[in-house]
């Protein structure tokens, strides 16, 4: 469905929501959310905000005192952030982006950079995997008070951050005078997966104060969330273009032109070439995912100013895959032909394949020619039954102190420690039709339909080529007889990510013209990245490995009753449109990941240490700062803000190795250093009457990612290329220029503009990079020295991320949020939140195609729309996020992979029964929108996503 009709859409579920809510019943009258025996409550006949309009108001407020340019999400009640997954909340922010896993949110990106800081009240959240990214889907919103989005950094704040600073608040025991407690249960239905899964929380806040007039309070947060989310997929592996159809497709008079190539595969120019598929993928992916988050916050405080904290936070995320998966390998049917070094189609009556303008094949019969020349072979068929467990654990620590040293100075201490680490122990099969067996296929890409036909064709009775398609020619993916068990791979991945630091800040009231305090200190750090692997395969090619390979399917069965499985989802893909296999038999990947030690005995596999796929990465960090803050008034207008720099010097170790082939490792460790000054300025200027004016200005910096800096290399020294990582990698650089004007009025009204401007430089994408490597024992070099390597070493040529250079990003977000309160009862319930944002970049990096490209993961445009009503003890609201195309990743070809523009409905209603006892239902992926990827132009599709809708109804209370 295009990009119109998803607001079409959106726009109609967002009225029937609010309208909805307009018709619902009166029930009570609104409690005020106020103890009246706490210090900081007034009781009188004023109506106390709560709810919905509460946590705006909170929110906007926060953002109008903040020196920096920030977003707020605010949590007024415990548990009441408007999404459970954070970076679904934050998707609700002006100029954030997310991508999705399995249909949840799992990525993000700010005005276009992924390259963000993640912290829980200012300490690191650590990831469970080596690379350290961060796993959204772990963190539970429950215990977070709010989230802060801030857009313009200060000196005193840790670097890191590209886009921004995501900063998750959790609730501390001393935020109030009262105690705390509260649960909630709710159950949420999966529409696909056609499973209900249960979540519950649990707070708890008490408090105390000595004789002494100390206060003591802890906090204990309990959250346990269950998940089974369902993926249905087809993905194509690539696009790519080759000779051998003997046309004149360029339209120059002359047939049969080669693709013209540099020495580095890049396309020169297309001349008589077509792109063809070279693998497709349709796959059933189901996932159940059980989530424990346990916290618990210490905190002290004396009359004197003295305040001590203990926060310490666990997680555990465990994760189940049941995948099912049919692969056509039209790859397996080129060949390249002995007069030229390019490959070329053995498509059946090529004169008769549909081929666009584009020079895309879009409609054709290809099957594989034997050596002799003779067609009797066809394409490789794969059925797979993949079993991907998955065990995170992450846990963080957090011991501070603060008082006052003298009359003018403040100190604070903190000392943070993460840790996370994941096992993986998976399990890859492979199956299907016999060699002598491989079928033709026919395939269209030109029909409309949601899905490609993608049809294998039997051979005739004696093995000749298919050159027609027809219903009759089709293989029978029901017949037992048709299959056999090829391969296995088993293998326990390991990884680990750590960060130990500890910081020193003071603030110094300092009074000098307009600066009225100044701000220093000092932080130090180590990070670890490390993983490791244990492997072991049992293949059809040999008997060294083990004994299962070359079984029939009827062998395996009788070796292992109950593993061998219809693919059991009779509704893939949700009625989309197309003719492609929808039934067959496959390893059950269930049974596999049930009986997966027993598997492995009996089949005789041995995992081993794979060297290949280690690595070790280490990173100190020293960093120091001084911050001023100042204020003024001239001519009427208030002016406030901060000015400063920050240092920071980085010492890096990466040891690794490289994979040289023939059972050659030679182990490999590089060092590295860099400093940074990163200087910073915010200027807030209070114009009066509601009119705010923001200006920023900064220099940021992010380190690459520590798996992207390891040092491992799979070379192929006579051909002098490798893939691997880049331990020569720089960190990416921004300077950053920023303005915002912004209206406040009434309550929680805002319409604010804020325009951007970045230049990035040394940016981190995939390329190709020179370096020196130490030759095998076996090999010699023909010219010691002359490459500019030591004797021993070679230069190699490596597929790798590299520093690709500068570029420039732009950009404007508008928002405007609106109570209608102003209206009659009972329209004075309604009110809306809009904003937009546009962003531009300079397009520099190429495609093997050529194709210049835009910044990766950036949509130039996107938009939230959210619509709320409060009133009457009801809460309603509807959100649409929606994101225009953006480039996403390489393909297999090393082209370009882009994403089609995507919007997702999510609406809520709750309704409180009493004071303290409330209920509430939520819809999420309301339109079910598919996700579509295509590489380069549309008529090449390379995925097609289908999520689920999940549903929750749920009940909660606390004590009043």
């Amino acid at each position: 469905m295009k990009a119109k009709s998803f607001r079409v859409q959106a726009m109609a579920y967002l009225l029937t929501g609010c309208s909805l809510a307009f018709l619902a019943q009166p029930a009570m009258a609104q409690d005020a959310d106020c103890d009246p025996e706490a210090e900081d409550c007034e009781v009188d006949d004023t109506i106390v905000v709560t709810g919905i309009r509460a946590a705006i108001q909170s929110a906007t407020n926060a953002k109008r005192e903040s020196d920096q340019i920030t977003d707020v999400i605010d949590a007024e009640d415990i548990g009441d952030l408007p999404d459970t997954n954070v970076a679904e909340a934050l998707q609700r922010v002006t100029g954030v982006q997310i991508n999705r896993d399995l249909g949840e949110g799992s990525e993000i990106a700010v005005r276009g950079f992924s390259q963000n800081r993640v912290e829980i009240n200012g300490q690191t959240q650590v990831g469970a995997g080596a690379g350290g990214d961060v796993t959204y889907q772990a963190i539970t919103s429950d215990a977070f008070r709010s989230i802060e989005v801030i857009k313009t950094p200060a000196a005193d704040e840790v670097e890191g951050a590209l886009g921004a600073i995501i900063r998750f608040n959790t609730r501390r025991p001393l935020d109030s005078r009262r105690n705390l407690l509260s649960a909630s249960v709710d159950a949420q239905f999966a529409e696909r997966a056609d499973a209900w899964t249960n979540n519950a929380n649990l707070l708890g806040s008490y408090q105390f104060e000595s004789s002494g007039g100390t206060r003591f309070g802890i906090l204990g947060n309990l959250t346990y969330r269950g998940r089974r989310l369902r993926q249905d997929f087809l993905d194509i592996r690539g696009w790519d273009a080759v000779d051998g159809f003997g046309r004149d497709l360029d339209g120059d008079g002359v047939a049969g032109e080669l693709v013209e190539r540099d020495e580095d595969g890049f396309i020169l120019d297309l001349q008589d070439g077509a792109y063809v598929p070279l693998q497709t993928r349709l796959q059933v992916r189901e996932q159940d995912r059980e989530l424990y988050t346990a916290t618990f916050s210490f905190q002290a405080e004396t009359e004197g100013g003295f305040e001590l904290f203990a926060d310490a936070r666990f997680t555990r995320n465990e994760a189940g895959d049941t995948q099912f998966q049919y692969t056509s390998s039209f790859n397996s049917a080129l060949q390249g032909p002995p007069d030229a070094l390019r490959i070329r189609p053995v498509y059946q009556q090529p004169e008769n394949a549909l081929i666009s303008d584009n020079q895309t094949v879009l409609n054709a019969i290809l099957g594989q020619v034997r050596p002799n020349g003779n067609p009797q072979r066809g394409v490789n068929l794969n059925i797979s039954g993949n079993s991907a467990p998955n065990e995170q654990e992450v846990l963080t620590l957090a011991l501070g102190a603060s008082w006052e040293v003298g009359d003018r100075l403040d100190m604070s201490v903190e000392f943070n420690h993460g840790t996370g680490n994941q096992v993986n122990d998976q399990f890859f099969s492979s199956s299907g039709v016999a060699f002598s067996e491989w079928p033709f296929y026919f395939y269209d890409f030109s029909t409309g339909t949601d899905l490609p036909t993608i049809v294998p064709l039997v051979r005739g009775g004696n093995g000749d080529a298919t050159t027609e398609f027809t219903d009759d020619r089709r293989v029978d993916l029901l017949d037992l007889n048709t299959y056999r068990f090829n391969n296995i791979v088993a293998q326990r991945q390991m990884e680990e990510n750590y960060e130990t630091a500890a910081r020193i800040d003071f603030d110094y009231d300092f009074r000098f013209g307009p600066i009225y305090s100044l701000e220093f200190g000092g932080r130090i750090t180590e990070e670890v990245g490390r993983r490791s692997r244990l492997r072991g395969r049992d293949t059809n090619n040999t008997d060294a490995d083990g004994n299962l390979g070359g079984l029939s399917f009827d062998e395996l069965e009788a070796r292992f009753p109950g593993i061998i499985v219809q693919q059991p989802y009779g509704d893939l893909f949700d009625g989309a449109t197309g003719d492609f296999p929808r039934e067959w038999f496959s390893l059950d990947s269930a049974f596999i990941r049930d009986n997966y030690d027993e598997i492995l005995a009996d089949g005789g596999i041995v995992r081993t240490l794979d060297r290949n796929w280690g690595f070790d990465v280490s990173r100190n960090t020293i960093a120091a700062y001084l911050l001023a803050n100042y204020e003024f008034a001239l001519g009427g207008v208030n002016a406030f803000g901060n000015f400063g720099v920050r240092y920071v010097a980085t010492d890096r170790v990466a040891t690794g190795g490289v994979d040289a082939g023939n059972d050659t490792f030679i182990p490999l460790t590089v060092e590295q250093d860099y400093d940074n000054w990163l200087p910073s300025a915010n200027l807030v200027m209070d114009l009066g009457d509601g009119f705010y004016a923001r200006f920023g200005a900064a220099r940021s910096m992010a380190r690459p990612r520590l798996i992207d800096v390891a040092p491992l290399v799979n070379i192929q020294f006579f051909a002098g290329a490798g893939r691997g990582g880049n331990p020569l990698l720089e960190p990416e650089e921004v300077t950053q220029f920023d303005v915002s004007f912004e209206k406040y009025y009434g309550e929680g009204n805002l319409v604010s503009v804020a325009l951007f401007y970045k230049d990035f430089s040394q940016r981190i994408e995939e390329g190709i990079f020179n370096g020196c490597f130490p030759l095998p024992s076996d090999q010699s070099e023909d010219s010691p020295g002359d490459d500019g390597c030591l004797v021993g070493e070679d230069l190699i040529r490596v597929n790798s991320p590299v520093n690709a250079g500068a570029t420039e990003v732009r950009g404007v977000e508008i928002a405007w949020q609106q109570s209608l309160d102003f209206l009659p009862s009972p329209l004075d319930g309604f009110g809306f939140i809009a904003n937009y944002t546009y962003v531009d970049a300079d397009e520099d990096t190429v495609s093997l195609s050529g194709l210049t490209l835009p910044t990766q993961d950036l949509s130039e445009h996107s938009y939230n729309l959210i619509g709320y009503f409060e009133k009457w003890g009801f809460e309603a609201r509807a959100a649409y996020n929606w994101r225009s195309e953006f480039y996403d990743e390489r393909s297999t070809t090393n082209q370009a992979s882009f994403a089609e523009p995507y919007g997702q409905l999510d609406a809520s209603i709750g309704y409180q029964i009493t004071p303290s006892l409330s209920i509430r239902a939520e819809a999420i992926n309301i339109l079910n929108e598919p996700e579509i990827r295509y590489q380069e132009i549309a008529e090449r599709p390379l995925g097609y996503r289908v999520n689920d809708r999940r549903f929750l109804i749920g009940i909660s209370w606390r004590m009043r």
